[in-house]
C-alpha cells in the first residue's frame, strides 16, 4: 500500500468494476508477484494504477498490519511516499470511478474501505504495528 500525503489530505481512488468493495475508496494498492520484493512492488502498483515514479529511497515504511481473513491470513505493508514524480491519478480507468485528495473530516464523509480506515488511523496515531480480521 502507498500513502501519499499533500497538504494535510490523502490520495485515495475509487474502487469499480472489480467485484469486491465497489464504491470504497483505496489506497494505491496491489500485491507483490513472484520474485519481487515489498517497496518494489509498492513503486510498481503506484506507477500502475496512479501513474507516478517513485524511487525506492523516497519509500518510508509506516505500518505493517497483520490481517486474518476468510481467504487466508495476509501482512499488508504501508509506506508514506515522500516524494514522487508526476500528479497522480486513477490510471486503471477499467477499476476505478475517481480518485481525489481527501483529509480525514472529508473520509468520514465517503466509504473508505474498513482496513484502509483502521491502517490511516494507526499511521496517524504512530503506531508501527497493528493486528486486525477483516473480511
Amino acid at each position: 500500500m502507498v500513502v501519499l500525503e499533500r497538504d494535510g489530505k490523502i490520495f485515495l481512488i475509487k474502487r469499480a468494476n472489480t467485484g469486491w468493495r465497489d464504491g470504497q475508496y483505496d489506497l494505491i494498492a496491489g500485491h507483490v508477484e513472484k520474485n519481487e520484493r515489498v517497496a518494489d512492488a509498492a513503486i510498481r502498483e503506484a506507477h500502475e494504477e496512479a501513474g507516478i515514479r517513485i524511487q525506492k529511497d523516497d519509500l518510508e515504511l509506516v505500518h505493517v498490519l497483520s490481517l486474518v481473513r476468510n481467504d487466508g491470513d495476509a501482512e499488508y505493508f504501508y509506506f508514506r511516499a515522500l516524494k514522487w514524480e508526476g500528479e497522480p491519478i486513477a490510471n486503471e480507468k477499467q477499476k476505478s470511478d475517481g480518485y481525489g485528495w481527501y483529509d480525514s473530516d472529508e473520509t468520514r464523509n465517503i466509504e473508505v474501505l474498513p482496513v484502509v480506515a483502521h491502517a490511516l488511523k494507526q499511521i496517524h496515531e504512530k503506531n508501527l504495528y497493528s493486528e486486525g480480521v477483516f473480511a
